[in-house]
């Protein structure tokens, strides 16, 4: 995933992008893990830049996602 790099170099803008564009990615292949994780990462993109209500508004749509199995690490982070 490119936003990790995003991540480690405080590029948030492109964290963000870069993470909508992984959700979006695995939301047709039903792979609620790629998704959750890209959501994360997006989730923590928006705070840095301050935008607090996306970021409840990524939250809010993990909590949707209602109780998965945790088949990956990344998941159980999310």
């Amino acid at each position: 995933m490119p936003s990790h790099i995003f991540t480690h170099l405080g590029l948030w803008s492109e964290s963000v992008q870069s993470n909508a564009e992984s959700a979006r990615a695995a939301k047709p292949d039903g792979y609620a893990q790629g998704e959750l994780h890209a959501m994360d990462y997006m989730a923590y993109a928006h705070l840095q830049l301050v935008q607090d209500a996306k970021a409840k508004r990524v939250v809010d749509h993990t909590v949707a996602f209602g109780k998965i199995e945790r088949e990956t690490a990344a998941t159980a982070y999310a």
